[in-house]
């Protein structure tokens, strides 16, 4: 269109000289100094000077990247960028009587090649995938120097396509794709990071997931569902895995939320491996004993922690169990009730001499002497004028009448736990108090929270239960750690109470 109009306008330009010649007797004049114009690659405009002896005047351009602006004397001219990487030209014909021609050259684009994306992170199963190609040439050519990626580009489309295989290997890998024009000058970068074939993996931690969150993590990393009990009611999903570490994954839910998960563990020897321990730690588990790990996530708008323990065995597990933090903070002892320790030394005389220096009082009606299912005699004795404690009680081996263990009674709660949702809790008090005086936290088995001082030879096993006779209470157990515990013996006089 701009070409028959700037023909149309030499036509006129003839036609106007020709009726000048014949009706005027002034000749025009037409003075323009630049008759050659040359622009850079961008946007840019010049104004030049149209020196004529004609009130009326006009310009236009052959080109539709130039754009003119007329003003009395002046012409400004205004080029769009170049997007072409090669030289352009166009014309300008200035009209006042008689014609001026103006040329306009303007400087090529710098080749501009773009990729989206420029970087893939991808798991270990690999697959196909498109990069879109933004460029300003057609003759692009894209290449890599790695066999596990095949590219196939389509220059037409502006599209490369691109296929990595499955990565086998335990290590991570990385391809570099490199996208250029067809001198192959200044190549862009893409980068495929690939991840290792899975050995150590964690499960979904996320608290707020739902049975379908589970089930589209899993696929992805590629396990299968081995068996489906639903999750409205509070049933579990177990997935086999790929991993060899950790065949078997089974998420528990109550009340449509995850409330625990299971890893089966076919090598128990990883609970002792930098690498494993390594990858729980930057997944922001701290270690609370030589077998439980700890994170803290949130459940809307409440903070929760994830426990991780490590069960050890022919049919080793990791569980991970849901509990709610700590609300507040909730004072403990001034320091550790030990009571009388002398085990395997003290007699039943040594224990009485105690508990009259510390207002005990023996209760004929709570011991337990010569129960012939028991290795141990039980002695009781009730305490007087101390807060918060109900008792005391000694384990005083048949056999030669030495103290095996002894148990401290407390009536106070949140000296040791805190309750929350239903779960009965160590609080982060007590434990503080604990590894202050050497005491390491192993973990929680069969109802107890038990800990240990090896530079002692101490153990503490603790519980919040309801006794038949004393009601609910902390039923604090001290014992020597080179002697069997008798613990066991108060399986018989507690109803059931809810814990993890």
């Amino acid at each position: 269109m701009k070409t028959k109009l700037f023909s149309t306008l030499f036509l006129l330009f003839a036609f106007i000289t020709t009726s000048c010649q014949k009706n005027e007797q002034e000749e025009p004049i037409l003075t323009i100094v630049e008759k050659n114009l040359e622009f850079p690659k961008m946007a840019s405009e010049k104004t030049i000077t149209i020196t004529t002896n004609r009130s009326d005047w006009t310009a236009i351009s052959n080109v539709d990247w130039i754009e003119l602006t007329q003003s009395e004397n002046t012409l400004t001219v205004k080029v769009l960028a170049n997007p072409l990487t090669k030289e352009r030209k166009g014309e300008i014909m200035v009209v006042a009587g008689i014609g001026r021609k103006i040329l306009v050259t303007q400087k090529a684009s710098d080749i501009s090649i773009v990729s989206i994306p420029d970087k893939l992170d991808i798991d270990q199963w690999g697959g196909k995938y498109q990069f879109d190609i933004v460029a300003n040439v057609q003759d692009w050519v894209i290449s890599t120097d790695v066999d596990w990626v095949k590219i196939t580009p389509k220059n037409h489309k502006n599209e490369v396509l691109v296929e990595v295989s499955e990565n086998k290997s335990r290590e991570a890998r990385k391809a570099r794709l490199l996208l250029s024009g067809a001198d192959k000058k200044a190549p862009k970068e893409i980068f495929i990071e690939q991840s290792g074939a899975m050995h150590y993996i964690l499960p979904l931690l996320d608290l707020n997931a739902t049975e379908a969150d589970v089930k589209a993590f899993e696929l992805g990393r590629k396990s299968n569902i081995k068996i489906d009990m639903g999750y409205i009611s509070g049933g579990s999903i177990t997935w086999e895995t790929a991993s060899p570490i950790f065949p078997i994954v089974q998420y528990g839910f109550y009340q449509k939320s995850l409330d625990y998960i299971y890893m089966d563990v076919s090598n128990n020897d990883i609970y002792n491996d930098p690498e494993f321990l390594k990858m729980l730690e930057s997944n922001n588990f701290v270690k609370v004993s030589d077998s439980e790990y700890e994170k803290e996530a949130n459940k809307g708008d409440k903070v929760y922690i994830i426990n991780a323990k490590f069960m050890q065995g022919d049919s080793g597990k990791i569980i991970f169990s849901i509990v709610p933090k700590q609300p507040a903070p909730l004072p403990t002892f001034d320091k550790l009730p030990y009571g009388l320790t002398d085990f395997n030394n003290a007699t039943l005389d040594d224990v009485k001499k105690y508990e009259k220096e510390h207002n005990g009082t023996m209760n004929d009606g709570l011991c337990v002497i010569n129960d012939p299912k028991m290795s141990e005699n039980y002695y009781f004795f009730d305490v007087k004028n101390m807060p918060d404690t109900k008792g005391r009680a000694y384990f005083l081996y048949k056999r030669n009448g030495k103290l095996s263990e002894t148990a401290q009674y407390f009536t106070k709660q949140s000296l040791v736990f805190y309750e929350a949702e239903g779960f009965t809790l160590v609080t982060a008090e007590f434990k503080a108090l604990c590894k202050k005086e050497g005491f390491f936290y192993v973990g929680y088995s069969g109802g107890w929270h038990q800990f240990r001082n090896n530079e002692k030879k101490l153990g503490i096993a603790i519980r919040w239960v309801t006794l038949q006779d004393l009601g609910p209470v902390i039923d604090l157990h001290l014992f020597s750690t080179v002697a069997p515990s008798s613990k066991k013996y108060e399986e018989k006089q507690y109803t059931t109470h809810r814990y993890r």
